[in-house]
């Protein structure tokens, strides 16, 4: 009789995929922890079944498509061939269509507002430009939710809310105290937006190296906590509305009990596991093992990835910036993810965004 999780994981996936293969359409955690008893005479909870694969990197959902994946259906089904500048690296199998859509993640972030300067030159009007951006924004989401509606929403706030002070050599940035104000504005209006289709949302923040007062300044100090505070106070009375202000670096945050990473972004460009690795070495942030997703922007691109067997999800931007564009030679996404969340996987479906014109 097999009593430790070690030997328990192997009968576990062999059930999964016998399921699978006799096309069992009911809850496969618990006919497994059922099979578990009745054939192995092991003792094994539903709850305990799905803590077993995912401490060891599987899900329902990859055992039952493990083999079958097949990328350009994947591409297909959700039209990611229709925006030209992102690249995607989907090597792995946890995007599959759901029936569950009752709760869905938009990513927003890089906006840098303020900068009198883009990637086609000089812009008097920034805010104006921004605000173009958001109303775009709305819009795409208005379309999504006519198509699926849903009941709850998570809004990740990704940093680089404001294009700050003194963060490069020539930047030339309308006044701080205009980029806070101005963006705040923006996203308190988007998020009663957001609010006219979903009754339950729940906002969290964190910031970016654009915030920082200076280069020169310790990290902790940061404008987009500023622009989270206020938003914070702004909101506090709103029914329906929950803002988890944190003014860390990172948040790890509950979403349907699985776990999100937040970051920023700016601590690598990577998804080498060896480099995440050092990263947690180094900052302490968490266990591996205790996150289902990473979520962060910074690289002004949308990717999507794996580290540790973990889905990463990198946002795209809403802000076209020359030092992207001329410095790094790099295209811009100019779109932002929304996420449905999952019941066997964090995350069961990718729509984006487009942000364009």
């Amino acid at each position: 009789m097999a009593s430790r999780n070690a030997e328990v994981v192997p009968l576990v996936i062999d059930i999964i995929k016998e399921l699978s293969d006799e096309g069992f359409g009911g809850d496969y955690a618990k006919r497994t922890s059922e099979k578990l008893l009745s054939e192995y005479n092991v003792v094994r909870s539903k709850g305990a079944v799905l803590g077993m694969l995912r401490r060891n990197g599987y899900s329902i959902a990859r055992i039952k498509h493990q083999g079958d994946l097949d990328v350009d259906k994947v591409i297909d089904a959700y039209n990611l061939d229709q925006y030209a500048p992102v690249e995607y690296k989907i090597d792995w199998d946890m995007i599959n269509v759901s029936t569950h859509a009752l709760h869905k993640i938009l990513c927003i972030g890089d906006f840098q507002a303020g900068s009198l300067t883009n990637a086609h030159g000089h812009d008097p009007t920034p805010m104006e430009t921004l605000k173009a951006r958001f109303d775009i924004l709305k819009r795409r989401f208005g379309e999504v939710y006519k198509k699926e509606p849903f009941e709850k929403l998570t809004v990740f706030m990704l940093g680089d809310l404001v294009d700050g002070e003194l963060i490069y050599q020539g930047q030339k940035t309308l006044p701080i105290q205009q980029q806070v104000i101005g963006v705040a504005d923006l996203i308190y209006d988007l998020i009663m937006y957001l609010k006219a289709f979903v009754p339950d949302i729940t906002i969290y923040s964190v910031a970016g190296n654009h915030g920082r007062l200076s280069k020169y300044y310790q990290k902790e100090s940061n404008w987009d906590s500023i622009v989270a505070y206020v938003l914070s106070l702004r909101l506090e009375n709103e029914e329906g509305i929950t803002f988890d202000f944190d003014e860390d670096r990172y948040q790890l945050v509950d979403v349907d009990n699985w776990k999100f990473l937040l970051h920023h972004g700016d601590i690598t460009r990577s998804f080498d596991p060896n480099k995440w690795m050092e990263i947690i070495q180094k900052y302490k942030l968490f266990r591996w093992n205790e996150l289902d997703a990473v979520v962060f922007g910074h690289w002004h691109r949308i990717f999507m990835g794996e580290t540790f067997d973990i889905p990463m999800f990198v946002n795209g931007t809403m802000y076209e910036s020359p030092f992207v564009q001329e410095v790094l030679a790099g295209k811009e996404s100019l779109a932002f993810l929304l996420l449905t969340v999952g019941q066997e996987n964090p995350i069961d479906k990718v729509e984006i965004l487009d942000l364009r014109n």
